[in-house]
């Protein structure tokens, strides 16, 4: 009982190290950003004292093409029928750039404008996602063509950007992804998105060891085909992270006294070291390497 009682810990302890995630999601997440918010304020500042004019034009198309597919309030001022909340969103977006006689032309106002949609997006439904990220994207191609060398801040930033996403890719595979799917969208990422991935994806896992109640084995959700072929996938040391958790099944499950654990230790040891040789070894030591697994 005692030594179940630190189960949660050691499972924990062996996922982390596993995944090579020494830190939270949180933690992750939160130092991604705070480096990507350094970077961008280096090299958009370098961007900006080599640039030339903005064209905003192809930025207000792409919101009027929803906004104004035919007639609109634009073009018919005198209806007093209220914006959905779609509309206010990209009349909003609209706003900053164009008052409808003159347009924002200086790169440094279009600029502001292209962090201010950055920021709707972020705090946007959904449906005002897809409607806004192609007119940021739109006024950000202008941008990268007024100053070359806010195409390679912007491509840094975007790239710094899927890693702290796909925190919460892995996080969303962990808890409802088939294998089929998550192991296939997790090596064609970047590694520095893998590595992000990894994080999110051992989170909740490790939150769920800590958390189980005493005497409940914490190990035992870990052994599914899904979790054992996504594992070798990803983690840079599933082998022994693997070790680890079926000797902590095997306590747990099949109550294996302390010293039989010790035995299973020091069998795991010398299957690390060499060759499993079965046919060489007495029953008791069968036993324990197919215990460790």
């Amino acid at each position: 009982e005692q030594r179940q009682a630190g189960q949660g810990r050691r499972v924990a302890n062996a996922l982390a190290e596993g995944f090579n995630a020494p830190q939270t999601a949180a933690q992750t997440e939160a130092a991604l950003t705070a480096r990507r918010t350094a970077d961008a304020a280096t090299n958009y500042g370098a961007a900006r004292g080599s640039a030339g004019a903005g064209d905003v034009t192809p930025a207000i198309a792409r919101i009027d093409e929803t906004l104004q597919p035919g007639a609109t309030r634009l073009a018919n001022p005198q209806s007093n029928i209220a914006d959905d909340s779609i509309e206010s969103v990209l009349r909003r977006a609209r706003g900053m750039l164009t008052d409808g006689r003159s347009q924002v032309s200086r790169f440094d106002e279009a600029f502001r404008v292209k962090l201010e949609l950055d920021n709707m997006i972020d705090w946007a439904r959904p449906t005002a996602q897809r409607l806004l990220i192609p007119v940021r994207n739109a006024l950000d191609d202008q941008l990268a063509a007024a100053s070359r060398p806010y195409a390679g801040a912007r491509d840094q930033f975007r790239e710094q950007s899927r890693e702290i996403g796909a925190v919460a890719e892995g996080r969303q595979a962990s808890m409802r992804g088939r294998s089929e799917d998550t192991i296939p969208a997790f090596t064609a990422m970047q590694p520095g998105q893998q590595a992000a991935y990894r994080v999110g994806y051992v989170d909740p896992l490790i939150e769920s060891a800590q958390t189980a109640a005493v005497g409940a084995n914490k190990a035992r959700p870990l052994t599914s085909d899904a979790f054992e072929a996504e594992a070798r996938a990803m983690a840079p040391d599933a082998d022994q992270m693997q070790r680890r958790i079926g000797r902590e099944v095997a306590v747990a499950d099949d109550g294996v006294p302390e010293a039989r654990h010790r035995g299973i230790e020091e069998m795991e040891t010398r299957y690390r070291r060499g060759p499993r040789r079965l046919g060489q070894a007495g029953r008791g030591e069968q036993v324990a390497v197919e215990h460790v697994g």
